[in-house]
């Protein structure tokens, strides 16, 4: 075996380049299956579902069913929903603690007020 010559810049730009394009073309293919197994699935099973997917040049795209801004509005409207139940059970919880706290305050002046009664002469 022969030693491999150095490349030159201008052979390195053009394995990018390849390199390039090759990413672009299995990016494209990838991206039809993945939309195509999106659609699939809406079909069979009658799911909603928004597909966003940048390649790898930062161009966007999307596939949705019945289309991107709906699932995605209907998606941030039950997490809005879902959010004020959350902040709820957190009240309850804090409210539980103050409760916890205030009758910790009130059995300890208690037993204080029955040490000091008990502590007076008759």
């Amino acid at each position: 075996m022969g030693k491999r010559r150095p490349c030159t810049e201008e052979q390195k730009r053009e394995r990018d380049v390849l390199a390039s394009k090759q990413r672009d073309v299995s990016f494209c293919k990838r991206r039809k299956t993945v939309f195509s197994k999106a659609s699939k699935l809406c079909n069979e099973h009658g799911t909603r579902i928004a597909v966003l997917v940048l390649s790898p040049r930062g161009k966007p795209y999307a596939f949705g069913h019945t289309s991107v801004d709906a699932v995605l509005n209907q998606y941030f409207n039950v997490q809005q929903e879902q959010e004020p139940q959350q902040s709820r059970a957190s009240v309850i919880n804090e409210e539980r603690n103050m409760v916890e706290c205030m009758k910790e305050g009130i059995e300890n002046e208690l037993k204080a007020y029955v040490k000091r009664y008990m502590t007076l002469p008759c």
